[in-house]
C-alpha cells in the first residue's frame, strides 16, 4: 500500500510540475507588443505548427534572396542576423526582435539600415498563412529566421 501511495504523488506531482510548468512557459511568451493574438496569448515554437506558409519555405528563399538589397550589403561584410517574431492565429505577423552576430556567434552591433532590411523583407512577405496545430486548430507561434551573409552577400537563409 505505501508503494502504491508513492506511485500516485509521484505522478500527481509529476502532472502538477508540468501544468505549472506550461502556464510559466506560456506566461513568458506571451505578447508585449500591439499583435493581437489569439487565445489568452500564448505563443507555441515554429515546430508545434504546419501550414504557416501560403506556399513554402523555397517560396520564401525565393523572396527574401531576390528582394535583398544589394546597396545595403555593403554595410556589412561578413556575419549572422536573426529576426524572431511572432506569426498570430490568423497569419499577421509582428513583434520582431533582431540580433546580428560574427561568424563566431559573438554579438554585435550592425547598422539598422543592414539589419532592419531582413524585418522589412519579412513583414513585406504577404504569404504568411493561419498556424495550425497537429490537431487543427489555429494557434500563435514563435518563428526566427537567421541569415548568413559573407563578404555583404547573402548565403544561407535557416532553419532549412
Amino acid at each position: 500500500m505505501k508503494l502504491l501511495s508513492k506511485i500516485v504523488l509521484t505522478i500527481i506531482t509529476t502532472v502538477l510540475v508540468g501544468v505549472i510548468g506550461f502556464f510559466i512557459y506560456a506566461y513568458k511568451n506571451r505578447n508585449p507588443s500591439s499583435l493581437k493574438l489569439c487565445g489568452w496569448g500564448a505563443t507555441y515554437p515554429y515546430y508545434a505548427a504546419t501550414d504557416y506558409y501560403k506556399n513554402d519555405f523555397y517560396d520564401f528563399k525565393e523572396y527574401i534572396h531576390t528582394n535583398y538589397d544589394s546597396l545595403n550589403n555593403t554595410l556589412a561584410k561578413n556575419g549572422i542576423v536573426r529576426v524572431r517574431f511572432l506569426i498570430n492565429c490568423r497569419g499577421e505577423i509582428g513583434n520582431f526582435k533582431t540580433q546580428a552576430y560574427d561568424l563566431e556567434y559573438k554579438v554585435v552591433s550592425l547598422s539598422e539600415k543592414f539589419t532592419g532590411q531582413f524585418e522589412r523583407l519579412i513583414n513585406d512577405y504577404k504569404r504568411w498563412d493561419s498556424p495550425k496545430s497537429n490537431n487543427g486548430e489555429s494557434i500563435n507561434i514563435h518563428k526566427f529566421y537567421t541569415f548568413k551573409f559573407k563578404g555583404g552577400k547573402l548565403i544561407e537563409i535557416m532553419p532549412k
